[in-house]
């Protein structure tokens, strides 16, 4: 009887070893020749293939010493069958792990298409899961035509139930793929909302604004809203800041002063755009003051605010080396004595 055990567990524990030296050793040299390789997905396979290694050639170990183990008919056929299952549900894991880690890292680059967002990936998750499961019912001989007949007809009295939750659903997937909002990027509702898209779920949307607040809103409304959206074409805006100098002022040199302390911001400014040329347009002749606004421009939306602090502490103390006046607001009255 323990003879009979023998050349199992030697086939077993042999296996297992190998498994532990491909582990240690050949995995672990490959995983840091690729380190260096742009193809990151090459890197994350491996990690994901390291990871259920041993248990893969314990399996295999199993597989092969079986014949080796003196058992019936039907328990044999249980374990073979067990040992299938196991094999398809960690490779099932494995492209999972895989094939979102491509997914997620092309989404990043600037070229992409599409972005990443979480509805995406629970559904790619979620085929490639469901895949797995038919191939595992395929393999123990369970007819999948009619479970997948049942989930049909299963799923139209779900979707009937779930009518705005669906609704929410295909909205997303259609913020998606149109390619019009997608994540990272600022945008304007027509409601006055603002912030930047952190991501795209199954039924919401959340937007960051710049208090770190999150709006959630939902897919459905998104897609109906009116979007303007600073980030779709370029990142770099024009912004104008208002300014309002004295009557008496030489409007040649407040030109010539404003613009040179405008390049010196943008140049100096790691939001600003240093090769454009700031612009000065007088405008209006307001109440008190010639009014007049300069043209900046910035590398993003958000980054205008952060110029416009640094170009008015620098205008306002220019100014004031150079004798040019921004006044108060003031009005004169003067009386008429009709006697």
């Amino acid at each position: 009887m323990l003879n009979s055990f023998m050349m199992p567990v030697i086939i077993i524990v042999s296996f297992i070893l190998a498994g532990i030296i491909s582990q240690q050793f050949i995995i672990k040299y490959i995983i840091k020749a690729f380190a260096k390789s742009k193809l990151k997905w090459d890197s994350i396979l491996l990690k994901s293939v390291r990871k259920f290694l041993v248990f893969w050639f314990f399996l295999a170990g199993a597989k092969f010493a079986l014949p080796f183990i003196q058992l019936s008919r039907k328990w044999a056929s249980i374990i073979n069958k067990s040992i299938i299952v196991l094999l398809i549900a960690t490779v099932t894991v494995v492209i999972v792990k895989l094939v979102t880690s491509i997914y997620i890292s092309y989404s990043r680059r600037d070229s992409a298409k599409i972005s990443s967002t979480t509805i995406l990936v629970n559904i790619v998750k979620g085929l490639i899961y469901i895949l797995g499961l038919l191939i595992i019912f395929q393999s123990l001989g369970i007819k999948i035509t009619p479970l997948i007949t049942a989930l049909g007809v299963g799923g139209l009295a779900v979707a009937l139930a779930l009518q705005d939750t669906l609704a929410n659903l295909f909205a997303g997937l259609q913020i998606i793929f149109a390619g019009q909002v997608r994540i990272g990027d600022f945008v304007r509702l027509n409601t006055g909302e603002t912030g930047i898209i952190t991501d795209i779920t199954w039924r919401n949307s959340t937007i960051k604004t710049r208090e770190q607040n999150i709006i959630v809103v939902p897919n459905a409304k998104l897609s109906q809203a009116i979007v303007t959206n600073y980030y779709l074409t370029k990142r770099e805006v024009v912004i104008r800041v208002p300014v309002g100098v004295s009557y008496s002022s030489d409007l040649e040199k407040v030109e010539k002063v404003t613009v040179e302390v405008a390049k010196e911001v943008l140049s100096n400014n790691p939001d600003g755009v240093k090769d454009f040329t700031p612009r000065v347009l007088f405008n209006k002749f307001n109440d008190s003051s010639i009014d007049m606004n300069v043209i900046l421009r910035v590398r993003e939306h958000l980054a205008g605010r952060r110029v416009i602090h640094e170009f008015i502490k620098s205008l306002h103390k220019r100014y004031n080396k150079e004798g040019i006046v921004i006044p108060f607001p003031i009005r004169t009255v003067e009386y008429i004595d009709k006697k």
